[in-house]
């Protein structure tokens, strides 16, 4: 017999789970980001290209952490909560990549600089725009808490698949 979790450990397993995939869902952006930066470089400044880097992440990293990461629905009142969530840290992104550029540093160890410099506040900033938002939708949907915990506790008890 499995012992039975309460909601409050469930949410903190929950909570683990998250942070995994979204440490997972980095990893990948940051390698779209040094491979997309390093080919642009041939035709633009690190600068500009390191720009259009973040055009092109913004849009793949909303998908993967809307589904990936949290398993909540792509709408365009996601898409905007997540821009808003994110802008801030795209500006800081690029401006701790440009000072570092022109210090010298290479594009690689300006992208890890960066990227690594607000990893953390990040995760927070993007479950809340994209987790909590589904918290407005009925317990019964795909995304609410209510039914990511099920998932948790059915996969913990060998349930399998994820609904």
């Amino acid at each position: 017999m499995g012992k039975s979790l309460s909601a409050d450990q469930l949410r903190k397993k929950l909570l683990m789970l998250h942070g995994l995939r979204y440490a997972v869902a980095c990893c990948l952006m940051l390698g779209l980001k040094v491979l997309i930066a390093s080919l642009l470089s041939f035709w633009l400044t690190p600068v500009a290209a390191y720009l259009i880097v973040h055009v092109i992440v913004f849009f793949v990293s909303y998908a993967i952490h809307s589904k990936f990461t949290f398993n909540v629905p792509r709408t365009r009142q996601s898409l905007s909560k997540y821009f808003q969530a994110v802008v801030v840290f795209k500006i800081i992104d690029v401006a701790g990549f440009t000072l570092l550029s022109s210090y010298g540093l290479d594009t690689l160890a300006s992208i890890l600089i960066a990227s690594a410099f607000e990893f953390v506040i990040r995760f927070v900033l993007v479950r809340g725009a994209l987790f909590k938002l589904s918290a407005k939708h009925e317990t019964t949907s795909v995304a609410s808490p209510a039914h990511s915990l099920n998932c948790l506790q059915q996969l913990m008890h060998g349930g399998g698949k994820r609904g």
